[in-house]
């Protein structure tokens, strides 16, 4: 096995994901839920000492931890809109997530001059993404948040996780958890899909439709069968700003 040169580390509202790259090629990876990334040791013990660290967040609490267990390692690199290297069409870039700006990244540099990211996370984002660089997006709820909604505004109706089996087979619910799983499995499914039909049809021609690229630890939800799988996108673009970083 090949040598890491560099560790890309992927900060998210629901998980932690580090990687270990030489250039461009990942060797090995590690993922973490986040609410538990602060007693998780080890896996700061799989970060070689002294290479670059390159990393996004969203969770400023999760990104302190990470600020202080790296402090006798090189100081990692934060990715923001100044250092991410694509053009970016956007009034106020700095509002654009790391991990948004992340997913662009990998996608400018794919072969496609029109993409659509979906990252299905605690949030659903769709980033758009064409030859001139990065051009905005959609934010939605992600499918978690179907459920929370349930239960948090109804008295009755009782909390559940998409970690229980939620993969029913029926169209309709023959108890209270199955019909909220359904509302999840349908609902969001035609969310997702009318959100990509209304930015294919008002975004770019229609002769040359989006390559769609798919992120996210939730994304097995979705049944669309013309979605690139890309579990790693967000390292991945990652370690590409991490490498024109060390040319500068």
């Amino acid at each position: 096995m090949k040598a890491a040169n560099h560790v890309c580390i992927d900060i998210g509202n629901t998980n932690v994901q580090i990687g270990l790259f030489d250039d461009l090629s990942l060797i090995d990876s590690f993922k973490i839920h986040t609410s538990k990334f602060s007693n998780e040791c080890w896996l700061f013990e799989k970060i070689p000492p002294m290479l670059p660290v390159t990393y996004c967040s969203v969770v400023p609490k999760a990104q302190k931890i990470l600020l202080d267990k790296l402090t006798s390692k090189k100081v990692p690199v934060e990715l923001n809109h100044t250092n991410c290297g694509i053009p970016i069409s956007y009034p106020n870039p700095e509002e654009i997530g790391a991990d948004r700006l992340a997913n662009s990244i990998a996608a400018y540099n794919s072969t496609s001059n029109f993409s659509i990211v979906v990252d299905v996370g605690t949030a659903t984002t769709f980033d758009i993404i064409n030859e001139f660089g990065y051009c905005g997006g959609v934010i939605a709820p992600g499918p978690q948040g179907y459920l929370d909604f349930l239960n948090q505004n109804t008295a009755l109706l009782p909390k559940l996780s998409l970690t229980e089996n939620m993969l029913t087979k029926n169209v309709i619910g023959k108890s209270t958890s199955e019909a909220m799983f359904l509302g999840v499995k349908f609902g969001y499914n035609a969310m997702v899909s009318g959100i990509l039909n209304s930015i294919t049809d008002n975004f770019h021609a229609k002769n040359q439709p989006p390559s769609i690229l798919l992120v996210g630890g939730a994304s097995n939800l979705l049944t669309t069968t013309n979605f690139q799988l890309r579990p790693f996108l967000t390292l991945q673009g990652l370690a590409i700003a991490s490498s024109r970083m060390s040319l500068t």
